[in-house]
């Protein structure tokens, strides 16, 4: 092959959007010529899509961090690994293109310094839908790559969000791809299913344990289910936490209300396509809520950020990121609406939630890719320069206690996340 498309991601373990999209656009590229490299930072349980298997190898813990806070040593030994991985894709001697995609604010940092040890372009695609408080210097990077439409978000807001306090965008520099991620769904079996037709409301996620909204959803059903405690809820949550707490947290949930049995099944994939006629409403985010949708179970879709909910899909809503109003109406309303007063809009056609075909939706990335600048220039030459003061403290920090005690010091201290976001991949 010619073509050489490196991704740096968050994880190929497990299962998730990003895991899928990355199936997805490997697939696609394959079929159109290019040679793909995946990289990642982060373990978890099991590669659960098979394409993925091939780059176990490439998981480098360090790519979840920003290179500010390595020493000089470090950055060149892990762009070596990574150039070393590479060489037979590099050693083609008919090699034309290669770009780098990244998906995060640290390996966007590190696909900036890859790019320019490779000559090529760089493009960062954020696959996540909220950011916090980040210091100027990480924006005048992104906005250095934005005024290169080589930067685009998962959703039409996403880049609004990332520059608010820093500049205002015009409508059409809110560049935006989709990721195509819902073809997960097979006619296949789960033992968890024989467990589901005992009580008269059943509600269903397909999310990270990890997404805050998960937890609002959680109280809002048990505020439901004690006001209402003649009605029985079976709640099936389809996903996996990085960390142990969530998930015990989520479990200790179920002794607020005894008319409340949690079923949580953990990674799936693929998905058993019956599971969307057992559900009777699903609650989700982004391909967490479109996904169901476009199954034909009903769904509602909540705002990333409000935790309130947005609107039914394909009925009065096709958002499933930001709720356009802003409007607050809470998860134990819409299920009061529901379940007691017996209002359910009715399908609207008009509205379409999803990607059908990713194949063209990945041909619109590549369109993108052609649209940006053609002069091939990188930040300062070295976005591993980008420090600030805190990125100063993380660096001495992790030359006194090493990768793994920085790591506990994230756990341990949840109250500086803030000041830990400017320097890791979330």
């Amino acid at each position: 092959m010619s073509k050489l498309y490196i991704i740096i991601t968050g994880t190929i373990f497990d299962i998730g959007g990003g895991q899928i999209y990355c199936r997805n656009k490997l697939n696609f590229l394959h079929d159109q010529g290019w040679d793909v490299h995946i990289f990642s930072y982060r373990y978890g349980n099991k590669i659960l899509v098979r394409e993925l298997t091939k780059f176990r190898n490439n998981v480098i813990r360090s790519l979840k961090y920003a290179p500010t806070i390595f020493s000089l040593h470090h950055r060149k030994k892990l762009l070596h690994r990574i150039l070393k991985t590479l060489q037979p894709s590099l050693s083609n001697s008919k090699l034309q293109q290669i770009i780098v995609e990244s998906h995060t604010i640290a390996t966007s940092l590190w696909g900036e310094m890859l790019a320019r040890r490779l000559n090529s372009k760089h493009i960062v695609y954020l696959l996540y839908e909220s950011f916090g408080e980040l210091d100027t210097c990480i924006l005048d990077f992104f906005d250095f790559k934005h005024k290169r439409r080589e930067l685009a978000g998962i959703n039409p807001k996403s880049l609004q969000l990332l520059f608010k306090n820093y500049k205002c965008l015009a409508e059409g520099d809110k560049f935006r791809l989709n990721a195509a991620c819902t073809n997960v769904v097979e006619d296949t079996n789960g033992s968890f299913l024989e467990n589901m037709d005992m009580e008269d409301i059943k509600i269903g996620c397909i999310s990270r344990l990890d997404k805050k909204f998960v937890m609002t959803l959680i109280n809002e059903i048990i505020s439901f289910a004690k006001k209402y405690p003649r009605r029985s809820l079976t709640v099936v949550i389809i996903g996996d936490s990085t960390k142990y707490r969530t998930a015990k947290r989520i479990v200790a949930k179920q002794k607020g209300a005894k008319n409340v049995k949690f079923i949580m099944t953990g990674p799936l994939f693929p998905i058993p396509r019956k599971l969307f006629s057992m559900i009777d409403i699903f609650f989700g985010v982004a391909g967490g809520a479109s996904l169901p949708a476009m199954e034909g179970a009903l769904t509602v879709a909540v705002d990333i950020e409000t935790h309130s909910a947005i609107g039914f899909l394909n009925r009065d809503s096709n958002q499933t990121f930001y709720g356009e109003n802003r409007t607050k109406t809470s998860i134990s309303l819409v299920l009061e609406k529901v379940y007691i007063q017996n209002e359910i809009p009715s399908i609207n056609h008009n509205f379409q939630v999803g990607i059908l075909d990713y194949q063209i939706e990945y041909h619109k990335h590549m369109d993108f890719i052609k649209s940006s600048s053609k002069e091939k220039q990188y930040y300062d030459g070295q976005p591993e320069l980008i420090f600030g003061l805190e990125e100063r403290l993380a660096s001495r920090l992790m030359s006194a206690i090493g990768l793994k005690g920085f790591e506990m010091l994230y756990q341990l201290y949840p109250k500086y996340k803030r000041i830990w976001n400017q320097f890791l991949g979330y």
